[in-house]
């Protein structure tokens, strides 16, 4: 059985994943949208996630509606990004 935990990391690790399609041209905008509306609701996704998820979903769909530019999403989605999975400390910087 999938806890909490377990689920929030699966869920960052997924957007990761459909952020960095985004930014490779893989996948749209309207993707985004789709993927936040399987979690959108979810009660075992911690607040920092809902947060991503929030946002990116209302800067696409903005997007998605010409209301804003693609390029303020991109910045999100690589701020997003590195959030989601910081860039690890090597094992040396990790001892001192």
């Amino acid at each position: 059985m999938e806890t909490p935990q377990m689920k929030n990391r699966r869920v960052r690790l997924e957007l990761a994943d459909q952020l960095r399609a985004y930014l490779a041209g893989r996948i749209k905008v309207g993707d985004i949208i789709d993927f936040e509306a399987d979690y959108g609701l979810d009660d075992e996704i911690d607040d920092e996630l809902r947060r991503w998820l929030d946002l990116l979903s209302l800067l696409a769909d903005e997007v998605y509606s010409g209301w804003a530019p693609t390029t303020d999403f991109d910045d999100l989605a690589r701020a997003t990004l590195g959030e989601l999975a910081p860039p690890t400390v090597s094992t040396e910087a990790a001892a001192d």
